[in-house]
Formats: C-alpha cells, sequence, structure tokens
C-alpha cells in the first residue's frame, strides 16, 4: 500500500470510528450486561425450539461470545420467527485461526443433529460459516448469511495488527483478515453455489474498511447495504432493519 493509499485509510477510520460513537453509546451498555448475566462457557445454547425442521446457529466474530447474538434473538422472537434458534460459543477466538473456529463449529454442528442448518455468522464469524460450507460441503446447509463481514480482508487488520506483529511476531489476524489476503481470496474461490448467500454490508464500520470487503458478487450472492451511522460494529445485529431481513430469511429457507 502507498503512503497516499495509508493516509486514505486513515481518514476512513477515523471517520467510521467517529460516527460509530453513538452506537457504541446506545449498544455498549447492552452488550456488556449481555456478558455479565449469561457468560458461560457452555458451547451450545439453545434459545428456542421449534417442530420445524431448520435449526438456525448463529456464530460470533473474534473476541466474541455468544452474547452478542441475544438481543438479536430478542427481537427475532417478536418478529415471529418460529424456528429453532441456537447459539455456539467457540471459546477465546482472539488467536484462533478461521480454520480452527469451523473445525470446532463442525464439531458443534455435528452434537446439534439438525438436518437443514441456516448459518449465521457475525463479523469473523462470516468467514467461519462461509470456510464451514466451502470445507465440509452444503448437504445440510440450507443458506449462509454474514453480518458486517470482512471476507475480502479489511484494511483495518492489514495496517492496525502491524504495530502488534513488530512485537509479538506474526499475527493469524493480520494473516487471515487482512485485506485482499491470501485466505480470504482462496475462500472466495472454494464457496459453493448451491446455496445462496446472504450479505449485511455496513456502510460505516470502521472494523470493514473497505465497504466493499463485506460482500462478494456472485449469482448465489445477495447483499443488503445498512447505511445507519448509529449502529456500529457492535451492534449492527440488532437494528431493526436488519433484524427484519434476518427474519424474512430465516422464515424463507
Amino acid at each position: 500500500m502507498s503512503f497516499v493509499q495509508f493516509c486514505q485509510f486513515i481518514v476512513l477510520f477515523l471517520l467510521s470510528v467517529l460516527l460509530a460513537v453513538p452506537g457504541c453509546v446506545i449498544g455498549g451498555p447492552s452488550w456488556f450486561w449481555n456478558n455479565y448475566i449469561s457468560y458461560s462457557t457452555d458451547p451450545i445454547t439453545t434459545h428456542q425450539k421449534s417442530d420445524d425442521n431448520s435449526v438456525v446457529v448463529f456464530v460470533h466474530g473474534r473476541n466474541g461470545h455468544d452474547s452478542s447474538f441475544y438481543d438479536t434473538i430478542k427481537g427475532l422472537k417478536k418478529l415471529g420467527v418460529n424456528k429453532t434458534l441456537i447459539t455456539v460459543y467457540l471459546g477465546p477466538t482472539g488467536k484462533t485461526s478461521v480454520v480452527e473456529d469451523t473445525n470446532t463449529l463442525y464439531n458443534l454442528i455435528k452434537q446439534i443433529g439438525a438436518k437443514k442448518v441456516i448459518l449465521v455468522g457475525l463479523s469473523k464469524g462470516g468467514l467461519t460459516v462461509s470456510n464451514y460450507v466451502a470445507t465440509y460441503g452444503t448437504a445440510n446447509v440450507s443458506a449462509v448469511i454474514t453480518i458486517s463481514s470482512p471476507l475480502g480482508g479489511t484494511l483495518t487488520a492489514s495496517y492496525l495488527m502491524k504495530p502488534i506483529e513488530w512485537i509479538c511476531g506474526q499475527h493469524i489476524a493480520r494473516t487471515e483478515l487482512g485485506y485482499q489476503s491470501d485466505f480470504t481470496i482462496d475462500l472466495e474461490e472454494r464457496l459453493p453455489a448451491d446455496i445462496p448467500f446472504f450479505h449485511v454490508v455496513p456502510t460505516w464500520d470502521h472494523l470493514v474498511i473497505p465497504v466493499s470487503s463485506a460482500s462478494i458478487k456472485g449469482p448465489n450472492h445477495i447483499s443488503r447495504v445498512f447505511d445507519e451511522k448509529y449502529y456500529s460494529h457492535l451492534n449492527i445485529q440488532s437494528s431493526p432493519r436488519v433484524l427484519k431481513w434476518i427474519a424474512e430469511l430465516i422464515n424463507t429457507y
């Protein structure tokens, strides 16, 4: 990257951070509260059981927890979603690779034993669910939904992880999540074409730069641009607009 490109990134990053402040103020207390009252190391939590054959599995991102989706699930219930809703906790994912997270997810889905699964991934979790179908196939998966996921990598990881690497050595977050990394390029080439992918693409998200990296082009890929500035990477999954779209998708597949 040239110096000019770096300066452009800094401007976009700072502007995105500024616009994300209201969302952090609004969504931060709820995020911390959910973690405080519900934190556990249980790998599988069922929030709603249904006679419907489909099971929706929610996968958190880097350094995340399944409680990231608790407000999401409350919102989906209010919208009348009638499917089994399950969150999974992959364990500490700050230093794990997407491949390691994918293997953990595979074992958890085997325990769940569902014949028809809709996968919903937030942030790095979107890469995990995408790598799941690219690695293990789509026999039991009917759709994949990604939310603010750096599917094409992000300049935030490319640049901001560099100082950490100077101190601690090569870091998997930059290697995999860096913009147009070898991993993301290879993953896109391996994605199956026999199931639909839906991408929630944030207009302003300081952790996903450029915005285009949150979507993938292709006949089985559909993106919905999310342009509300008051929802950040922290709580975009709880936005009423995002919830409505996810509910429609879940009820369809």
